[in-house]
């Protein structure tokens, strides 16, 4: 089970992202990489996005002072 979450700059608010589950799971077919879109308005600074095959991601707006790696 993967934990994925999105980090989003300070001032985005729409993102589109590879699912990692659906990564792992899609290697062996090859083919266009699985993504998920959305958005997080401005003034939140967490939410959720969920794939089209039902997998779940944190959606996190990044700090002023995000350490060095913070990342994926």
């Amino acid at each position: 089970m993967h934990e994925q979450t999105i980090w989003l700059p300070l001032r985005a608010t729409a993102f589109t992202e590879i699912c990692e589950a659906c990564e792992d799971e899609h290697a062996e077919r090859g083919g266009l990489r699985p993504t998920v879109s959305g958005r997080l308005p401005i003034h939140d600074r967490s939410g959720w996005a969920t794939c089209p095959r039902g997998h779940t991601m944190r959606v996190l707006r990044m700090g002023g002072s995000m350490p060095a790696g913070a990342l994926r």
